[in-house]
Parts: structure tokens; C-alpha cells; sequence
């Protein structure tokens, strides 16, 4: 499986973090998520996807955000994917 390079959080640009902040609040976690930062290289891209992912997973505070997280890290071990 192809792996993309994460560059170190102090690479990101001040529009990067701004989006790792509101990523951060909107899914109550405490770190960025991996496929976050690996999305960012194209920030518009990112934005529209967490736009699309607010809708499939609610934004509401339905679930929190650690469960959706858990789903995440489940659904990529049950496909055997690295997450």
C-alpha cells in the first residue's frame, strides 16, 4: 500500500492549523487525525470533504467524536488497511 509523507505539524501553514483547530473542536479530539494531515497538502480539497463528512457522520453531537474515531480505526482493521 502507497504511503503519502506527513510533514511535522510546524510545516503546516497558519490556514493548516487554523483547519487542524476546528477539526480538533468539531470532532472533540486532542490530536489531528492522520488522514487529515495527509489531506491538507490540497486545503480546499479538505475542507470540501470535511464538509461531506459533516454530513454522512452528523455533525450534531450525536456520537462523539472519539467513537467516530473508534469506527475509523475499526473499519480500517477490519480491511486491513493502515490507519
Amino acid at each position: 500500500m502507497p504511503t503519502i509523507p506527513i510533514p511535522p505539524l510546524e510545516e503546516n501553514s497558519p490556514e493548516q492549523h487554523a483547519y487542524f483547530d476546528a477539526i480538533k473542536k468539531r470532532m472533540e479530539l486532542d490530536d489531528v487525525p492522520l488522514v487529515t494531515r495527509a489531506m491538507v497538502y490540497k486545503l480546499d480539497t479538505a475542507i470540501a470533504h470535511a464538509k461531506g463528512m459533516g454530513v454522512l457522520m452528523g455533525s450534531n453531537g450525536v456520537l462523539p467524536g472519539w467513537f467516530k474515531e473508534m469506527l475509523a480505526v475499526a473499519t480500517s482493521a477490519v480491511y486491513a488497511c493502515d490507519y
